[in-house]
């Protein structure tokens, strides 16, 4: 299968690393448009007694997503690939990152979504969860899991 569009979820881990050379690889074989997103999860419910800068709050959150893209979207053009970015936003309601990847693969037609995996299992992979778990299980679009060799 040929892949035109590409969708590659990141959170600056080294394990998005991996996964965004991976998808480096796969839009330079097959000539194909590289997006590259990070979900900047800004809900903050409610809880009695918090005293927070909700705009510093937010600010903050959406400029290390921002350096997050900056620095995956310099690994991309020393690849010969110039990849659009995009932060994808949780503001208003408790939503999941795994699903806010997957509505946006939807709305830009990506052919496959890549996630990078930690490989997590048991006891760590409950108490910790999983955003490739939850993309690979919902996702109707082919999804590409790359486990890099961090130690977790």
């Amino acid at each position: 299968m040929a892949y035109k569009r590409i969708l590659v979820a990141v959170d600056g881990s080294e394990t998005s690393v991996a996964a965004l050379k991976e998808a480096i690889k796969l839009a330079n074989e097959f000539k194909a448009t590289l997006r590259i997103i990070n979900v900047a999860d800004e809900f903050l419910g409610y809880i009695e007694g918090l005293s927070i800068d909700l705009d510093k709050y937010t600010k903050s959150i959406q400029q290390y997503s921002q350096s997050i893209l900056k620095t995956m979207q310099d690994i991309a053009r020393k690849s010969g690939i110039d990849a659009e970015t995009e932060v994808i936003e949780i503001t208003d309601v408790p939503a999941r990152v795994p699903e806010k990847i997957i509505e946006d693969a939807r709305k830009w037609k990506a052919d496959i979504i890549v996630v990078g995996t930690h490989g997590r299992s048991g006891f760590g992979r409950m108490i910790l969860g999983s955003v490739a778990d939850g993309v690979i299980r919902h996702a109707v679009t082919p999804v590409l899991l790359v486990r890099s060799e961090e130690k977790s």
